[in-house]
């Protein structure tokens, strides 16, 4: 019986090879495209790991829109098992470059950076800022501006003093 229905299936497969070989390509490349998917997550899931630990990206993000004073920062350290805590300001704010007014997302950074610096940033060119008055500008904006330019933030309906000590800016480096 085993040797009929083997000499049976390899007659069905000489009728019909090219269907036979169509369906086994079909199966490698299924095969081949689950291997690959299941391979590259772990590697993905690596890379963002080493990326989140390399640049100490925040465990945990609070956000208001009114914003948090003195008072509530102090509660929130109060909490168990947090280590560090670094407020940070983030305005959206208006410049004007050759007469075209571009929204710009300002995020304040902290006085000294350390190991301890929460969401450190990868400095391309250029250098930290030294004084309140200089500017680190994202890499993608390297094309419109250069080290030594300076930008001025222009919001009209909204004051800029309650964000900003400073509203002119030294660029001193791309990230």
């Amino acid at each position: 019986m085993k040797k009929a229905y083997l000499k049976d299936v390899k007659k069905e497969i000489k009728k019909t090879r090219k269907r036979f070989i169509s369906i086994i390509a079909i199966v490698m490349l299924g095969v081949s495209f689950y291997v690959g998917i299941n391979t590259g997550s772990p590697d993905m899931l690596d890379t963002y790991n080493k990326y989140m630990n390399d640049y100490n990206m925040f465990d945990l993000n609070l956000m208001s829109t009114v914003g948090f004073n003195e008072e509530d920062i102090t509660k929130i350290k109060d909490i168990d098992n947090l280590t560090y805590i670094e407020p940070v300001k983030s305005v959206c704010a208006v410049t004007e470059r050759e007469d075209k007014e571009e929204v710009i997302n300002v995020i304040s950074m902290p006085k000294e950076i350390n190991d301890e610096t929460i969401n450190k940033i990868d400095l391309v060119e250029g250098s930290y800022p030294n004084n309140t008055d200089q500017i680190v500008l994202d890499n993608k904006l390297s094309g419109k501006y250069k080290l030594g330019d300076t930008i001025e933030f222009i919001n009209s309906e909204t004051n800029l003093e309650d964000a900003f000590s400073v509203t002119k800016y030294e660029i001193v480096g791309f990230a």
